[in-house]
C-alpha cells in the first residue's frame, strides 16, 4: 500500500456568477514571440478549465497574467470583486523561504488556523510528526512542491490557478486529487497534460495549437472527437504518432521487450518503496511508546531516563527522516520511468 497524498481545498464563498474573464488579451515577453493574443475568456464561479498544448506556447504564461504576476501587453485580466485566487505553479514556490519551517509555510498561508489544523496539513502532505519542523532549504524538489500545496489547501478561495499540480504525485495521489477538484465549489483553471485530470474534470478547454490560443466549449474528449490537434503542434505527451509495422510478430516482440524492461526497472523501486513505508510505519510506533515513556519518566523527575528516552527518540525521528528521503525519491523514480513506460506501450494501442 503506497502513502497517499490527501486533499480538501477550502472554499470562499463568491456571491457573484462569475470568478474571473480575460478581454482581447494580448502577451509577449520583451523580444520574444506573441504568445497569447485577442483571448476572450469568461470564467464562471463554478468552472474546471484545462489549459492544454505544447510546451513553451504560453500556457504557464497565462496562468501568470490571471493571478496578477504578469501584465498584459494589450486588453485587460478583470476579476469579480469577490474573487480569492490560488495559484500553485513553479512561479508561486519564490513564497518559499528558505528559513522557515513546513508548518510555518502552511500556517503563513492562513493564520487564522491553529496548530492541530495546521498539523492536519502537514500530514496530509505527508509530513506528518516532525517532518513538519523541517525546514524548505533542506527539502528535495517534491517536497517544496507538496508544501506549496499545503499553503494552497490552507488558504481559503474560490478560483484555482493550478499549473501541472500532478508533477511530483504518484496515480493514486492524483486520484485523490481529482476527487477534491471535482468535489471543489470554487472555480478551477489546470495547466496539465494528465488525461485522466482533463477527462474527469474538465467543462470547457484553452488550447494552444497551430499557433494561435482558442477556447473550447467542452470537454477533452469532445475536443479529440471534433477538432484534434495540428499535426504541428500535437503535444508529444499524448499524441505520439505510431510508427508503421508490417510485422505482427515483431510487434509482440517489441512490446513484450518493453514490459520485460519495465519490470527489471520498477521492480526493485517498489520494493524500496514498501519496505520503507513499512519502516516508516514500525518506526512512528516506535515513536508514540517512547513519547509516552519520556513523559512518564518527567512525571516522575527521572533525569537519567529522560536523558536516555529523549537520545531515543532523536535517533528514531533522524531514521523516520532517511526513510522518508528514501521513499520518496524511490517513488519519484517509479513513477517517472513509469509513466515512460506506459507512453511507449501506449503506441501499440
Amino acid at each position: 500500500m503506497r502513502l497517499t497524498l490527501t486533499f480538501s481545498f477550502q472554499y470562499q464563498n463568491n456571491p457573484g456568477k462569475w470568478a474571473l474573464e480575460t478581454r482581447n488579451l494580448n502577451f509577449a515577453y520583451a523580444d520574444g514571440p506573441t504568445l497569447i493574443q485577442k483571448l476572450d475568456l469568461h470564467i464562471g464561479a463554478g468552472d474546471r478549465i484545462g489549459v492544454i498544448g505544447q510546451n513553451g506556447k504560453g500556457k504557464s504564461t497565462l496562468l501568470r497574467l490571471m493571478a496578477g504576476e504578469l501584465k498584459p501587453v494589450e486588453g485587460e485580466v478583470r476579476t469579480h470583486p469577490s474573487t480569492m485566487i490560488n495559484l500553485f505553479g513553479q512561479s508561486a514556490m519564490k513564497v518559499l523561504q528558505q528559513k522557515r519551517s513546513i508548518e510555518e509555510e502552511v500556517y503563513d498561508a492562513n493564520n487564522m488556523l491553529n496548530r492541530t489544523q495546521v498539523r492536519d496539513i502537514c500530514g496530509a502532505m505527508m509530513f506528518g510528526g516532525d517532518l513538519a519542523l523541517k525546514k524548505v532549504e533542506v527539502l528535495s524538489g517534491g517536497e517544496k512542491s507538496r508544501t506549496l500545496l499545503g499553503r494552497v489547501l490552507a488558504c481559503p478561495g474560490n478560483l484555482l490557478l493550478l499549473d501541472e499540480p500532478t508533477n511530483h504525485l504518484d496515480m493514486a495521489s492524483t486520484d485523490a486529487l481529482i476527487e477534491a477538484i471535482r468535489a471543489y465549489e470554487g472555480a478551477a483553471v489546470m495547466v496539465t497534460h494528465v488525461e485522466s485530470v482533463l477527462r474527469e474534470t474538465c467543462n470547457r478547454l484553452v488550447i494552444f495549437d497551430d499557433g494561435k490560443v482558442r477556447v473550447f466549449e467542452g470537454g477533452y474528449d469532445d475536443f479529440l472527437r471534433r477538432h484534434g490537434w495540428s499535426s504541428e503542434d500535437a503535444p508529444p505527451e499524448t499524441t505520439e504518432p505510431r510508427k508503421r509495422r508490417e510485422n505482427r510478430k515483431d510487434l509482440k516482440r517489441e512490446r513484450a521487450q518493453i514490459i520485460q524492461e519495465r519490470s527489471k526497472l520498477l521492480k526493485p523501486l517498489k520494493q524500496t518503496i514498501e519496505s520503507n513505508e513499512k519502516l516508516i510505519m514500525m518506526l512512528e510506533e516506535k515513536v508514540e511508546k517512547m513519547e509516552a515513556l519520556l513523559i512518564s519518566s518527567s512525571e516522575e523527575g527521572d533525569g537519567e531516563a529522560i536523558a536516555k528516552h529523549a537520545q531515543e527518540l532523536n535517533n528514531l525521528r533522524s531514521s523516520i527522516d532517511k526513510a522518508f528521503e528514501k521513499f520518496e525519491q524511490a517513488s519519484e523514480e517509479h513513477d517517472r520511468h513509469e509513466a515512460e513506460f506506459e507512453k511507449r506501450l501506449s503506441s501499440f494501442d
